[in-house]
């Protein structure tokens, strides 16, 4: 392949490159700045993913997880914008990611399995390159028009992963493990050219995701389509949670809050088995400005005291569950962390949502509110060929599995 940087007067900061692909040729427009690229962008992103779109990332470029950097990258054919792609940049420490696994009470036959764990872990730390976006689950990273074809879609994808790449080396900033996330099955990258590009699918956690049936008009009718043990269960999780306010917030109370809120995402961060970023406090304020209506946060207060707090993002026709906080005693006296999964669903239905996407978190404790399991296909590929060849063991050694039993909460 041809690839050569050419002059570009309107943006001086930004990289242009150019490729003959399949007997087209395409230029790749990337820069670490999303203002740099803002005309392009907005012309080229979807309508239907706000976390694609301009304001949402120029919030999360504001106020980024702590040592993370972005890239983005806006491609052309026939000098028409025809897709974006979106990049993260941190440095990953696979000890630390599953310190809070690694130091929960276990039982005394899974004492070797975390020891040889922790051992391979405290090996792996380096810069990675995210294709996607770990503060979210689902196809957050390319976007291409609607013209170009799933071959040629893939075909651009890993052309443009190199060229970030490249970018990325000349700066001095190479980062040799590169992982692509989430695809929904049916929409995975052409898996020849994957692998002759040495790359790895797998799979993590099922992401849990909640189809609001059409008839549902109001939280009544899901309620009605319940089994009558789970309604039972959820008038006595609602019983056990009398007393406590849940309120959205607004920018001002949100700022006022963040100590208190911030103290709990720590704490339930602290409790997850498997932690790959860190949130700035921030992001969780600015969204307001960011997303206005599409965002909310709901805090809820026992005795006026701030005692969990959950985030939503409307994204189309779905409705995103993002992060939340709270404190592991307080959920067990009230089954707080149940009766907001209620409080989520309710939201989807009154808000005219398809979808609620709850993530690869309570797996369990999910599907028994009636989401379902979809399994993403991710890849992997380190730079070096002889670290390569052992990512799909280095995967299965990290990679924790939550066992679980599904539920089916729903008569029909």
């Amino acid at each position: 392949m041809n690839l050569r940087k050419q002059a570009d007067t309107k943006h001086q900061d930004n990289l242009l490159l150019g490729v003959e692909l399949a007997g087209k040729h395409v230029k790749f427009m990337i820069s670490e700045d999303i203002n740099s690229l803002a005309d392009e962008w907005r012309i080229a992103s979807p309508a239907d993913n706000v976390f694609l779109q301009l304001s949402y990332l120029q919030c999360v470029h504001l106020d980024p997880p702590p040592g993370m950097t972005f890239v983005y990258q806006v491609s052309f054919i026939a000098g028409q914008a025809i897709g974006v792609a979106y990049y993260q940049v941190r440095h990953f420490d696979a000890y630390q990611s599953i310190k809070a696994d690694k130091e929960a009470n276990r039982s005394w036959w899974q004492v070797p399995t975390l020891w040889v764990r922790g051992i391979i872990a405290k090996s792996v730390s380096l810069r990675t390159l995210i294709a996607g976006n770990l503060m979210l689950t689902g196809e957050h990273h390319a976007y291409f028009a609607p013209e170009i074809d799933k071959d040629f879609q893939t075909k651009m994808t890993l052309q443009g992963i190199q060229n970030v790449q490249r970018h990325l080396a000349s700066k001095g900033t190479s980062a040799p493990l590169l992982l692509i996330k989430d695809y929904y099955p049916g929409n995975e990258l052409d898996i020849k050219q994957v692998k002759e590009a040495g790359i790895h699918p797998f799979f993590v956690q099922p992401n849990m995701v909640l189809h609001i049936d059409h008839r549902w008009n109001k939280f009544s009718d899901y309620v009605e389509n319940l089994h009558s043990k789970y309604r039972v269960r959820m008038k006595r999780a609602f019983k056990k949670s009398e007393g406590i306010q849940v309120r959205p917030l607004n920018k001002e109370q949100t700022e006022e809050l963040m100590p208190g809120i911030y103290a709990l995402y720590k704490r339930t961060l602290g409790n997850a088995g498997f932690n790959v970023v860190d949130l700035n406090p921030s992001y969780l304020i600015e969204l307001h400005d960011f997303l206005h209506d599409k965002y909310t946060i709901n805090a809820c207060f026992y005795k006026d005291e701030l005692i969990a707090f959950f985030t939503l993002i409307k994204n189309g026709q779905d409705l995103e569950a993002h992060f939340l906080g709270m404190d592991a005693e307080i959920n067990r006296n009230f089954q707080l962390y149940l009766t907001n999964l209620f409080r989520i669903v309710e939201t989807g239905i009154l808000g005219d949502c398809k979808r609620i996407i709850f993530a690869r978190t309570a797996i369990e404790i999910k599907s028994s509110i009636g989401a379902i399991p979809i399994d993403m296909t991710c890849y992997m590929k380190h730079q070096n060929g002889i670290v390569n060849y052992f990512v799909p063991t280095l995967i299965k050694l990290l990679n924790p599995m939550e066992k679980w039993v599904m539920r089916n909460p729903f008569k029909h």
